[in-house]
């Protein structure tokens, strides 16, 4: 608590470690387009999910499972209470 959070650095340490794709998860897309905003490359994937209280957080959820599933992010056991 007493040192700077440097959110910037750890963000390109992580796309320099093979990073790509950024899920957020919130009530809004802050660092999402933070990291639109350090890493302007074709090659980086940055998603937020619930950045709008009035949006469906289910639909997004499943939106973003599509979307992950495109790029080829392998995804277990997304939804363990579904019913069948």
């Amino acid at each position: 608590m007493s040192s700077k959070v440097q959110f910037s650095q750890m963000i390109q340490n992580i796309y320099k470690n093979g990073g790509k794709v950024f899920v957020e998860f919130g009530p809004k897309n802050t660092l999402k387009k933070l990291v639109e905003n350090i890493l302007p490359h074709d090659d980086v994937f940055a998603f937020s999910v619930n950045n709008s209280p009035k949006s469906n957080s289910d639909i997004e959820l499943r939106s973003l499972a599509v979307s992950l599933s495109v790029l080829g992010v392998e995804l277990n056991n997304f939804d363990p209470w579904q019913v069948d």
